[in-house]
Protein backbone atom coordinates (compact mmCIF):
# COMPACT_ATOMS: atom_id res chain seq x y z
CA UNK A 1 0.00 0.00 0.00
CA UNK A 2 2.81 2.46 0.79
CA UNK A 3 4.25 1.87 -2.68
CA UNK A 4 0.95 2.91 -4.26
CA UNK A 5 1.36 6.46 -2.97
CA UNK A 6 5.08 6.77 -3.65
CA UNK A 7 5.98 9.76 -5.82
CA UNK A 8 6.91 8.17 -9.15
CA UNK A 9 9.05 10.96 -10.54
CA UNK A 10 12.68 11.46 -9.55
CA UNK A 11 12.78 13.78 -6.57
CA UNK A 12 15.28 16.58 -6.25
CA UNK A 13 16.30 18.15 -2.97
CA UNK A 14 15.76 21.79 -2.12
CA UNK A 15 18.01 23.72 0.20
CA UNK A 16 16.28 24.40 3.51
CA UNK A 17 13.85 21.49 3.13
CA UNK A 18 13.53 17.77 3.76
CA UNK A 19 11.70 15.97 0.95
CA UNK A 20 9.84 12.75 1.79
CA UNK A 21 8.82 9.77 -0.36
CA UNK A 22 5.49 11.40 -1.23
CA UNK A 23 7.29 14.44 -2.64
CA UNK A 24 6.21 16.61 0.31
CA UNK A 25 8.71 19.24 1.43
CA UNK A 26 9.16 20.00 5.14
CA UNK A 27 11.11 23.13 6.06
CA UNK A 28 14.05 22.42 8.38
CA UNK A 29 13.16 25.71 10.11
CA UNK A 30 10.23 23.86 11.72
CA UNK A 31 12.59 21.58 13.64
CA UNK A 32 15.31 21.88 16.29
CA UNK A 33 18.63 23.15 14.98
CA UNK A 34 20.24 19.71 14.67
CA UNK A 35 17.88 19.03 11.75
CA UNK A 36 19.85 21.55 9.69
CA UNK A 37 22.09 18.66 8.67
CA UNK A 38 19.14 17.30 6.67
CA UNK A 39 18.72 20.47 4.61
CA UNK A 40 18.29 19.44 0.98
CA UNK A 41 18.02 15.72 1.81
CA UNK A 42 15.56 13.52 -0.08
CA UNK A 43 14.15 10.44 1.68
CA UNK A 44 12.71 8.72 -1.39
CA UNK A 45 12.65 5.23 0.11
CA UNK A 46 9.42 3.92 1.62
CA UNK A 47 9.08 4.78 5.33
CA UNK A 48 10.08 1.36 6.65
CA UNK A 49 10.82 1.20 9.58
CA UNK A 50 10.49 5.00 9.51
CA UNK A 51 10.78 7.93 7.13
CA UNK A 52 14.21 8.96 8.37
CA UNK A 53 13.24 12.15 10.17
CA UNK A 54 9.71 12.30 11.50
CA UNK A 55 7.47 9.24 11.78
CA UNK A 56 7.38 5.46 11.70
CA UNK A 57 5.61 3.00 9.44
CA UNK A 58 2.52 2.53 11.61
CA UNK A 59 1.47 6.18 11.23
CA UNK A 60 1.76 6.07 7.46
CA UNK A 61 -0.20 2.81 7.31
CA UNK A 62 -2.98 4.33 9.43
CA UNK A 63 -3.20 7.52 7.37
CA UNK A 64 -3.05 5.87 3.95
CA UNK A 65 -5.45 3.06 4.92
CA UNK A 66 -8.04 5.71 5.74
CA UNK A 67 -7.88 6.91 2.12
CA UNK A 68 -8.28 3.48 0.52
CA UNK A 69 -12.08 3.11 0.68
CA UNK A 70 -13.48 6.63 0.61
CA UNK A 71 -15.85 8.02 -1.98
CA UNK A 72 -15.79 11.51 -3.43
CA UNK A 73 -15.08 13.26 -0.09
CA UNK A 74 -12.27 12.73 2.41
CA UNK A 75 -12.15 14.38 5.85
CA UNK A 76 -9.33 14.18 8.38
CA UNK A 77 -8.40 15.83 11.68
CA UNK A 78 -4.89 16.31 13.05
CA UNK A 79 -5.12 16.98 16.79
CA UNK A 80 -1.84 18.29 18.09
CA UNK A 81 -0.85 19.36 14.60
CA UNK A 82 2.63 20.79 15.08
CA UNK A 83 3.56 22.02 11.59
CA UNK A 84 0.71 19.99 10.02
CA UNK A 85 2.60 16.96 8.62
CA UNK A 86 -0.40 14.62 8.65
CA UNK A 87 -2.63 17.24 7.11
CA UNK A 88 -0.16 17.46 4.23
CA UNK A 89 0.42 13.71 3.96
CA UNK A 90 -3.31 12.93 3.94
CA UNK A 91 -4.08 15.81 1.60
CA UNK A 92 -1.34 14.92 -0.87
CA UNK A 93 -2.29 11.23 -0.93
CA UNK A 94 -6.00 12.03 -1.30
CA UNK A 95 -5.26 14.37 -4.21
CA UNK A 96 -3.13 11.71 -5.85
CA UNK A 97 -5.99 9.23 -5.49
CA UNK A 98 -8.31 11.67 -7.26
CA UNK A 99 -10.72 12.41 -4.39
CA UNK A 100 -12.73 15.44 -5.41
CA UNK A 101 -13.35 17.15 -2.05
CA UNK A 102 -10.72 17.04 0.70
CA UNK A 103 -11.20 18.53 4.18
CA UNK A 104 -8.07 18.96 6.32
CA UNK A 105 -8.59 20.19 9.88
CA UNK A 106 -5.78 20.85 12.36
CA UNK A 107 -5.72 21.92 16.01
CA UNK A 108 -2.49 23.16 17.59
CA UNK A 109 -2.02 24.70 21.04
CA UNK A 110 1.32 26.41 20.40
CA UNK A 111 0.46 29.73 18.78
CA UNK A 112 3.86 30.08 17.14
CA UNK A 113 3.15 26.96 15.07
CA UNK A 114 0.27 28.65 13.19
CA UNK A 115 2.68 30.20 10.68
CA UNK A 116 4.38 26.81 10.27
CA UNK A 117 1.13 25.06 9.34
CA UNK A 118 0.12 27.77 6.86
CA UNK A 119 3.57 27.82 5.24
CA UNK A 120 3.75 24.04 5.06
CA UNK A 121 0.34 23.56 3.47
CA UNK A 122 0.84 26.47 1.07
CA UNK A 123 4.23 25.27 -0.13
CA UNK A 124 2.80 21.81 -0.79
CA UNK A 125 -0.14 23.05 -2.84
CA UNK A 126 -2.87 22.43 -0.28
CA UNK A 127 -3.98 25.98 0.58
CA UNK A 128 -3.68 29.47 -0.86
CA UNK A 129 -1.19 31.91 0.62
CA UNK A 130 -3.50 33.69 3.03
CA UNK A 131 -3.57 34.61 6.69
CA UNK A 132 -7.12 33.34 7.08
CA UNK A 133 -7.56 30.26 9.26
CA UNK A 134 -10.03 28.73 6.81
CA UNK A 135 -9.07 28.51 3.17
CA UNK A 136 -9.82 26.55 0.00
CA UNK A 137 -7.62 25.71 -2.98
CA UNK A 138 -8.82 23.45 -5.79
CA UNK A 139 -11.45 21.75 -3.57
CA UNK A 140 -8.96 21.20 -0.74
CA UNK A 141 -10.47 22.87 2.32
CA UNK A 142 -8.15 23.63 5.22
CA UNK A 143 -9.16 24.79 8.70
CA UNK A 144 -6.61 25.57 11.40
CA UNK A 145 -7.63 26.05 15.04
CA UNK A 146 -5.27 28.15 17.14
CA UNK A 147 -5.73 26.50 20.53
CA UNK A 148 -5.88 23.18 22.35
CA UNK A 149 -8.18 20.25 21.77
CA UNK A 150 -9.82 19.34 25.08
CA UNK A 151 -12.95 17.78 26.48
CA UNK A 152 -14.88 20.93 27.42
CA UNK A 153 -14.11 23.62 24.88
CA UNK A 154 -13.05 25.90 27.73
CA UNK A 155 -9.88 27.98 27.55
CA UNK A 156 -6.98 26.34 29.38
CA UNK A 157 -3.45 27.05 30.58
CA UNK A 158 -0.89 25.66 28.13
CA UNK A 159 2.91 25.81 28.25
CA UNK A 160 4.76 28.34 26.15
CA UNK A 161 7.33 26.78 23.84
CA UNK A 162 10.19 27.97 21.67
CA UNK A 163 9.36 28.07 17.97
CA UNK A 164 11.31 24.84 17.28
CA UNK A 165 10.26 22.95 20.44
CA UNK A 166 7.54 20.31 20.60
CA UNK A 167 6.00 18.32 23.42
CA UNK A 168 3.97 20.84 25.41
CA UNK A 169 1.13 19.12 27.25
CA UNK A 170 -2.13 19.87 29.04
CA UNK A 171 -1.08 17.27 31.61
CA UNK A 172 0.28 19.06 34.65
CA UNK A 173 3.92 18.33 35.42
CA UNK A 174 4.82 16.81 32.04
CA UNK A 175 7.92 18.23 30.41
CA UNK A 176 9.22 19.97 33.52
CA UNK A 177 12.27 22.03 32.68
CA UNK A 178 11.36 22.36 28.99
CA UNK A 179 8.72 25.07 29.36
CA UNK A 180 9.10 27.98 31.74
CA UNK A 181 5.59 29.42 31.86
CA UNK A 182 1.99 28.92 30.78
CA UNK A 183 -0.42 31.09 28.86
CA UNK A 184 -4.20 30.95 28.60
CA UNK A 185 -5.16 29.53 25.20
CA UNK A 186 -8.43 28.88 23.43
CA UNK A 187 -9.98 25.45 23.97
CA UNK A 188 -11.89 23.42 21.38
CA UNK A 189 -13.93 20.28 21.96
CA UNK A 190 -14.04 17.53 19.36
CA UNK A 191 -17.83 17.67 19.29
CA UNK A 192 -17.76 21.38 18.40
CA UNK A 193 -15.15 21.27 15.64
CA UNK A 194 -16.63 18.14 14.05
CA UNK A 195 -20.25 19.31 14.10
CA UNK A 196 -20.39 20.17 10.37
CA UNK A 197 -19.18 16.72 9.29
CA UNK A 198 -21.35 13.62 9.25
CA UNK A 199 -18.31 11.34 9.18
CA UNK A 200 -14.57 11.71 9.63
CA UNK A 201 -12.38 9.32 7.70
CA UNK A 202 -9.26 9.75 9.82
CA UNK A 203 -8.29 11.32 13.15
CA UNK A 204 -4.63 11.59 14.11
CA UNK A 205 -4.09 12.35 17.81
CA UNK A 206 -0.71 13.29 19.28
CA UNK A 207 -1.30 15.37 22.40
CA UNK A 208 1.48 14.45 24.79
CA UNK A 209 -0.28 12.43 27.48
CA UNK A 210 -3.76 13.97 27.26
CA UNK A 211 -4.92 11.31 24.80
CA UNK A 212 -6.66 9.08 27.36
CA UNK A 213 -8.64 12.02 28.77
CA UNK A 214 -9.70 13.13 25.31
CA UNK A 215 -10.65 9.68 24.04
CA UNK A 216 -12.54 8.64 27.17
CA UNK A 217 -14.64 11.82 27.31
CA UNK A 218 -15.13 12.14 23.54
CA UNK A 219 -15.92 8.47 22.93
CA UNK A 220 -19.49 9.08 21.78
CA UNK A 221 -18.31 11.39 18.99
CA UNK A 222 -15.52 9.00 18.02
CA UNK A 223 -17.92 6.07 17.94
CA UNK A 224 -20.52 7.95 15.91
CA UNK A 225 -18.31 9.66 13.34
CA UNK A 226 -14.71 8.45 13.12
CA UNK A 227 -13.81 5.58 10.79
CA UNK A 228 -10.05 5.30 11.41
CA UNK A 229 -8.09 6.53 14.40
CA UNK A 230 -4.39 6.83 15.10
CA UNK A 231 -3.28 7.70 18.64
CA UNK A 232 0.26 8.61 19.58
CA UNK A 233 0.69 7.15 23.07
CA UNK A 234 2.89 8.47 25.83
CA UNK A 235 2.87 5.83 28.55
CA UNK A 236 2.22 2.12 28.92
CA UNK A 237 -0.44 2.98 31.47
CA UNK A 238 -2.30 5.15 28.93
CA UNK A 239 -2.02 2.42 26.30
CA UNK A 240 -3.80 -0.11 28.51
CA UNK A 241 -6.59 2.30 29.36
CA UNK A 242 -7.11 3.18 25.70
CA UNK A 243 -7.39 -0.49 24.79
CA UNK A 244 -10.11 -0.97 27.41
CA UNK A 245 -12.05 2.13 26.35
CA UNK A 246 -11.93 1.55 22.61
CA UNK A 247 -12.62 -2.19 22.62
CA UNK A 248 -15.62 -1.57 24.86
CA UNK A 249 -16.93 0.84 22.21
CA UNK A 250 -16.65 -1.43 19.17
CA UNK A 251 -13.26 -0.33 17.86
CA UNK A 252 -10.69 -2.87 16.74
CA UNK A 253 -6.94 -2.50 17.24
CA UNK A 254 -5.35 -3.07 13.81
CA UNK A 255 -1.73 -2.37 14.71
CA UNK A 256 0.16 -1.12 17.72
CA UNK A 257 3.65 -0.08 18.64
CA UNK A 258 4.00 0.08 22.43
CA UNK A 259 5.95 2.82 24.15
CA UNK A 260 9.52 2.15 25.14
CA UNK A 261 9.99 2.86 28.82
CA UNK A 262 12.90 3.33 31.17
CA UNK A 263 11.43 1.76 34.29
CA UNK A 264 12.41 3.46 37.58
CA UNK A 265 13.14 1.57 40.79
CA UNK A 266 9.97 2.87 42.44
CA UNK A 267 6.62 4.03 41.13
CA UNK A 268 6.92 7.52 39.60
CA UNK A 269 4.46 10.35 40.07
CA UNK A 270 3.76 10.27 36.36
CA UNK A 271 4.44 7.33 34.05
CA UNK A 272 4.56 9.67 31.05
CA UNK A 273 7.97 10.93 32.12
CA UNK A 274 9.36 7.37 32.13
CA UNK A 275 8.64 6.99 28.39
CA UNK A 276 11.75 7.30 26.25
CA UNK A 277 10.04 6.58 22.89
CA UNK A 278 6.39 7.26 22.15
CA UNK A 279 4.11 4.48 20.97
CA UNK A 280 1.19 4.32 18.58
CA UNK A 281 -2.16 2.59 18.16
CA UNK A 282 -4.12 2.27 14.91
CA UNK A 283 -7.84 1.60 15.37
CA UNK A 284 -10.78 0.91 13.08
CA UNK A 285 -14.37 1.69 14.01
CA UNK A 286 -16.13 -1.64 13.40
CA UNK A 287 -19.41 0.10 12.61
CA UNK A 288 -18.01 2.64 10.14
CA UNK A 289 -14.69 1.42 8.75
CA UNK A 290 -14.30 -1.33 6.21
CA UNK A 291 -13.71 -4.88 7.44
CA UNK A 292 -10.30 -6.40 6.80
Amino acid sequence: MLQKYNYKEALSGKDGYITDFLGIRHSVSFFPKHYLKNSGVVFQRLPIPDDGFHAETIEYVACLTSIENVGSTYTMFELGAGWGPWMSIAGTAAKRKGISTINLIGVEGEHNKMSFIKKHLTENGLRPDTEEMKACLNNVNTTIYDGVINTTGNDMEFPDADHDAYGASLVEGVGNGLFLKNSLVKGYSLSAISSEYDYIDFVHIDIQGYEEELVSKSINILKKKVKFLFIGTHSREIEGHLINILYENNFRLIREQPCRVLWPESKPNNFIDTTIKDGGQFWINRQLGYAE
